[in-house]
């Protein structure tokens, strides 16, 4: 899913000469499979010392059943002395488990840390001086909102805790432990093997779950509350604690398109005294929309988004909670908070404190002057001095006023509605994650952001907002070093330098010492010759271009084959090439399909407003990107083979059969027929689905989302069958190489039909099926496997053509059998 991709940001790629004389070769599979990375980063308060999580290589995790998440299981953690340099491990860990932070306690003197194994997920307080770590006897859960146990004061942690595993990591392996038992059961004969699921009756069996007061001082335990915790946020004074739960699942309105942005389940709001652990639910009515608890900085009330019973979002409002007092609605006038739906992932509302005045993006009621307003009587516009219409997402806030983004500038706002520009020419004003689960959706997604704000400048300075209260500082950050930590005071920075081939360099600067290697990782890239990436088109800056990759050492006379790699709806620009060899992409990767001598094209793929025309769209825009890369002299016309993958692979199977010009299909974790698709259960979570029905994929997908249907199947069964590939399977002649994953929540029935299908047609076809993954292989053995029979495939089909007799004796995605 491209949610996970975007997080990492690649670096300009080219050629290079290998050091010290040795041979540059290509980049291969080995390469990618022992890939290292980073996580979180943080100095301590005092900014003598930093942290550093680093992932070791991929192909040596201890397990890979927890999807995604695997990646965590080769994590340490590293402390560093800012004076010194180098890194050392914090604390002994294991090498069959992985390790995170959580976060610091108020005085920094102490830590949260979590130690994943195969089974089980632990969480300990270390004590960073001594690195003494103390697990404690619970079972930790991991909210989305906030994963991290809340540090109250030195001694004391507020923790949501579960029965097992966090639903964040077993549901990756639900159907791997639940399902063998069952088949058991039947074989025996002595009891059912069934699992209910319905609308009515019971209610579906919810995981257990409580939030819990943990005292180390006394080792003593004091609950708090029961239910499925969704988010946790403190008071500024640490009286109390604002807490989501997990309600019912969400009804959907049968005459309404189902939203995939909206939540699954009601979040319900408690309000938990500390001192005597009294809870309070403020709005009993309301239902929350996550990620929006906003405390301000006095007088401990809380903002938060609501509507009442099933009241649609649109219409919901705007509320300020106070212990002991009913939530009180804000009266907004003829202006309405705006309501962003991002394409993957829950609604959002931007809204924080200025000082005592709540404020807000939003728009007038007719949708005209999107911007950011401030509540009251009567309601004022912030930024109505602002030519281009600001981001929804505000920088900095504090009682003198906000920061938002306009353009390419920022401005600073007063709460008068006086704007003054801070900066010109902005690239970018985030810190980066590569692990977005790590801090949470509200830290992601807060207005302002928690994190302080990086001003990169198009002239290579970089400067540093801290967001509360206001204030900026300069630092000596290299402009193509991608900064992830600062130190409280704004002092001292980590970032995070990968040079061409992608090699790994963490950097530390000060105010007052030029920047310093403290540590690299995937050193054996160095070795490697990357390919060249050229942006085709994009006259002008910040226009979509496509992006041409040449294999390395290729005749600049030679005609090369061509893999295009589709994803609509993705827009590139010439700013920087879209992948890097330090990306770990079990599907599409340009590095591989470039080290094994092919051109690789990305196509810029945007799809417009037309809600019906995706096909025809989609041809259109990927003939002209392979016109744009004919044109420069280096493609072989007669050798096009397309690779797609997820929404890809719904592009490629489109081409395969409406254009004659590709020679070879691959379709990856493909929707081909979308009656088939609509309505299947994520197989990972179908066997009882305790954690709530999810349409997102099963109807919002086809519905709202990138299926662009409009309507139910029942409603438009025309438009889906003309939606669907499966239907032009007549028109298919190139060869097709299918890959589905039996635990994808694109049906592994799709993939079966279309081979079936073509096989039926008489056609070259081929089924590549991987058991136990999902919708992005996970397993090294699997990615190795992959990779090889599409290379073997690729030979075959996209051979020159005095080649064909001879390939065709071969076998056609035969593996190899060398070992890594």
């Amino acid at each position: 899913m491209r949610i996970f991709r975007q997080l990492v940001l690649a670096l300009c790629l080219g050629l290079f000469a290998a050091p010290g004389g040795v041979q540059a070769r290509p980049y291969a599979l080995n390469d990618m499979l022992r890939l290292e990375s980073y996580g979180q980063m943080r100095f301590t308060p005092d900014g003598r010392h930093y942290l550093v999580e680093r992932r070791g290589r991929y192909d040596r995790a201890a397990s890979y059943g927890y999807d995604w998440f695997s990646r965590r299981l080769t994590s340490r953690i590293l402390i560093g002395d800012v004076a010194a340099g180098g890194l050392r491990p914090l604390f002994p860990q294991r090498a069959d488990a992985g390790y995170w932070m959580g976060g610091l306690s108020p005085s920094g003197r102490r830590m949260t840390v979590f130690r994943l194994d195969a089974n089980r997920l632990a969480l300990g307080v270390v004590t960073l001086a001594s690195g003494r770590v103390r697990w404690l006897p619970v079972d930790p859960d991991l909210p989305p909102g906030k994963p991290d146990p809340i540090w109250i004061d030195d001694d004391r942690l507020a923790i949501a805790t579960c029965q097992g595993l966090p639903t964040l990591l077993s549901f990756a392996g639900e159907a791997q432990r639940r399902l063998p038992p069952l088949w058991r059961m039947q074989q025996a004969g002595r009891r059912a093997s069934v699992t209910v699921v319905g609308t009515s009756g019971p209610a579906a069996r919810r995981p257990a779950g409580a939030l819990i007061l943990f005292d180390l001082r006394h080792d003593h335990v004091r609950p708090l509350l029961r239910g499925e915790i969704a988010d946790i946020a403190l008071s500024p004074d640490a009286s109390l604690l604002a807490v989501l739960r997990l309600g019912e699942d969400t009804p959907h309105d049968p005459h309404r398109l189902y939203d995939g942005a909206e939540p699954l389940r009601r979040h319900q709001l408690r309000l938990v005294r500390l001192r005597d652990g009294a809870v309070e639910e403020p709005c009993p009515d309301c239902d929350l929309l996550p990620d929006l608890l906003s405390w301000s900085a006095s007088g401990n009330r809380l903002l938060v988004f609501a509507r009442v019973g099933t009241t649609p979002w649109q219409d919901g409002r705007l509320r300020v909670v106070q212990y002991g007092h009913p939530a009180v609605a804000l009266d907004t006038g003829d202006t309405r908070p705006q309501l962003t739906r991002p394409q993957e992932g829950v609604a959002r509302i931007s809204a924080v404190w200025m000082g005592r005045t709540p404020v807000f993006f939003g728009s007038q009621n007719d949708g005209s002057r999107p911007g950011w307003y401030a509540a009251g009587a009567p309601v004022r516009s912030l930024d109505a001095q602002l030519l281009a219409t600001p981001s929804s997402q505000l920088l900095a806030a504090d009682v003198s006023g906000v920061v938002v983004r306009a353009g390419s500038s920022l401005f600073r706002i007063a709460p008068s509605g006086s704007a003054t520009m801070i900066a010109r020419s902005v690239m970018a004003t985030a810190l980066q994650r590569d692990d977005p689960f790590l801090a949470g959706s509200r830290a992601l997604f807060a207005s302002p952001a928690t994190d302080p704000v990086v001003i990169q400048q198009r002239d290579g300075s970089a400067d540093l907002l801290l967001s509360s209260p206001v204030s900026r500082t300069t630092l000596p950050i290299d402009p193509t070093c991608r900064p992830v930590a600062f130190d409280p005071a704004g002092l001292r920075a980590l970032c995070v330098r990968r040079d061409a081939q992608g090699v790994g360099s963490l950097l530390i600067a000060t105010s007052r010492t030029s920047p310093r290697v403290v540590d690299r990782i995937n050193t054996h890239l160095a070795a490697v010759e990357p390919a060249t990436a050229l942006a085709l088109g994009g006259g002008n800056a910040g226009m979509p271009v496509d992006w041409l990759y040449l294999p390395p050492g290729r005749d600049a006379a030679a005609r090369l084959p061509l893999i295009v790699i589709p994803y609509p709806e993705t827009v590139f620009t010439a700013d920087r090439p879209p992948q890097s060899p330090d990306q770990l992409l079990a599907e599409t990767s340009a590095a591989l399909l470039a080290g094994q001598g092919y051109a690789v094209l990305l196509p810029s793929l945007p799809l417009g407003r037309e809600v019906h025309a995706t096909a025809d769209v989609i041809t259109a825009e990927v003939d002209r990107a392979v016109d744009a890369a004919l044109a420069t002299g280096r493609i072989d016309a007669d050798r096009i083979a397309i690779y797609g993958h997820s929404y890809g692979g719904y592009a490629a199977l489109i081409l395969a059969g409406s254009r004659t010009r590709y020679h070879a299909i691959i379709a990856s974790a493909a929707n081909g027929n979308l009656v088939v698709s609509y309505g299947a259960p994520d197989p990972r979570t179908r066997i009882d689905m305790a954690g709530g029905i999810d349409g997102s994929m099963a109807f919002a997908w086809h519905e709202t989302g990138q299926g662009r249907m409009g309507a139910a199947p029942w409603k438009e069964p025309r438009r889906y069958l003309a939606a669907s590939p499966f239907f032009s399977l007549p028109a298919m002649h190139a060869p097709l190489l299918l890959i589905q994953g039996d635990l994808d929540y694109v049906p592994l029935a799709e993939g079966e039909q279309l081979f079936m299908g073509l096989h039926r047609l008489g056609r070259d076809v081929t089924l590549l099926r991987y058991w136990g993954e999902s919708h992005v292989l996970t397993s090294p053995a699997n990615i190795r496997d992959q990779y090889q029979r599409i290379f073997a495939w690729l030979a075959r089909t996209l051979a020159p053509r005095h080649q064909d007799q001879a390939l065709a004796q071969s076998s056609s995605v035969a593996p190899s059998t060398s070992a890594p």
